[in-house]
């Protein structure tokens, strides 16, 4: 089962994230999949105005991650689903990944998801012709 993170998920999302991958903050968002009452996959973002004068909004993805155990499940590419349909109704106009952020692992499931490499990130666009929104490396 997928829903949002809360407060009382933080110590197992923390135990998921790999060493050195992003904890949540203040500003983040969070999905997690949730068996057996406890979670096994967490999904971490930020929503980010790329311009005062652009009302239009990215969502920076931080990390995917999913306990060994429960791996090669399809996990996270339910967790990528289940952001980009949380991150459109937001008003974003696609996501991203700070610069050379995702393990391959991740690489690969976000090339399938439909990410494309630009500048090091990956990033998907839900509105190509209209966005108009680079994600630029941190």
């Amino acid at each position: 089962m997928i829903d949002h993170l809360s407060e009382t998920d933080l110590p197992h999302v923390a135990a998921l994230l790999r060493p050195g991958g992003h904890a949540p903050d203040a500003g983040a968002y969070g999905l997690v999949y949730r068996a057996e009452g406890v979670p096994r996959g967490c999904l971490l973002w930020v929503i980010e105005r790329r311009s005062q004068s652009s009302a239009r909004r990215l969502a920076v993805l931080r990390d995917v991650s999913v306990a060994a155990s429960w791996r090669r499940r399809g996990i996270g590419r339910r967790l990528l689903a289940a952001f980009e349909r949380d991150i459109a109704a937001a008003g974003c106009g696609g996501w991203c990944t700070p610069a050379g952020a995702p393990t391959p692992a991740m690489r690969a499931l976000m090339r399938r998801a439909g990410a494309e490499e630009a500048e090091g990130a990956l990033v998907k666009r839900f509105e190509w012709a209209a966005c108009g929104v680079r994600c630029r490396p941190r």
